[in-house]
């Protein structure tokens, strides 16, 4: 199992989101960014639970 954390949550940010959240021996565990408001869009796309300032898969 790799577990990864994507670190900002523009253009390649979210592909590497996606991407990460359809292969079966990868676990995000965190997505990172300023923008708050951004990293609860990707929170709710794609089932991430909120962790203070960024998101971990449930």
């Amino acid at each position: 199992m790799i577990r990864v954390e994507v670190v900002g949550t523009g253009y390649m940010g979210e592909n590497h989101v996606r991407i990460c959240s359809e292969m079966e021996d990868v676990r995000l565990i965190e997505i990172s960014d300023p923008n708050s408001s951004r990293v609860k869009e990707l929170a709710a796309r794609y089932k991430l639970q909120e962790k203070k300032k960024s998101m971990i898969r449930k």
